[in-house]
This record gives structure tokens, C-alpha cells and sequence, in this order.
């Protein structure tokens, strides 16, 4: 095997699912090493060789595209969408949102409401 191809594809499947089943969790790099097999540092290299990002930005990028679908469906609190993204406090969420978006979650939930052209040009933009 090419020692700089990453992870080998099971190994980057098995990451993908912990990530997926554990988004609402605070999530170590070292539990996803443990969830690919590999030590955190040999994970991290892999991890960002296989798909170009590290992967706290994986894991952010993935929350950010979760959290834009409850802020669509409009249902949840600020804050219930903070903790189900695995978010502490939903000051950090609404910090790390607006880096993410170019606007916080609340003004992100009604443009889509009323612009949802508008917000899908955000949507892809972040």
C-alpha cells in the first residue's frame, strides 16, 4: 500500500459512521482513531490525506450541514440545535455557525423562510 494514499476505504467508512452516529457528541481525535484502528496522530494524517480536511474540520463541516437542516425545518430552539450538533453553549454554536454561514443561526432560519434561493447560494457557499 502507498503510505501516502490515507486511509484505506474501510477504515475511512468506519470514521464517516462514528462521526455520523456521534454528532451531537464532543468527539476526541482519539476516538476516531480507536474507530479506524490507528494511533490520533497516524489517524489525523491519514484522515487529512484521504479527503483534505483534518479531521476537526470534517467534523465541523458535517455539524454545520446538520445544523442548517434543523434550522430549516424551524422546529428546534437555538439552543436544542447547539446541543444536537454537539455544541456545549449555544453562544459557541452561534460563533462557530457564523464563520461558517457569514451570518448567525437565527438569521440564517428566517431567510430561509423567506428566501430559500438566497440561502442555498449560503449553503453552498459555506
Amino acid at each position: 500500500m502507498n503510505a501516502h494514499a490515507g486511509l484505506r476505504a474501510d477504515r475511512l467508512t468506519a470514521t464517516v459512521d462514528f462521526i455520523e452516529q456521534h454528532l451531537h457528541e464532543t468527539v476526541s481525535v482519539g476516538q476516531l482513531g480507536q474507530a479506524a484502528g490507528l494511533s490520533p496522530f497516524h489517524f489525523s494524517r491519514m484522515f487529512l490525506r484521504s479527503t483534505g480536511q483534518t479531521p476537526h474540520g470534517y467534523l465541523t463541516q458535517r455539524r454545520m450541514e446538520r445544523a442548517r437542516g434543523l434550522l430549516a425545518e424551524g422546529t428546534l430552539s437555538l439552543g436544542d440545535i447547539a446541543t444536537n450538533c454537539g455544541y456545549a453553549t449555544q453562544a459557541h454554536f452561534t460563533s462557530v455557525f457564523r464563520d461558517h454561514a457569514g451570518i448567525p443561526p437565527g438569521a440564517y432560519r428566517t431567510k430561509v423562510r423567506t428566501a430559500p434561493a438566497a440561502v442555498e447560494a449560503l449553503a453552498t457557499a459555506g
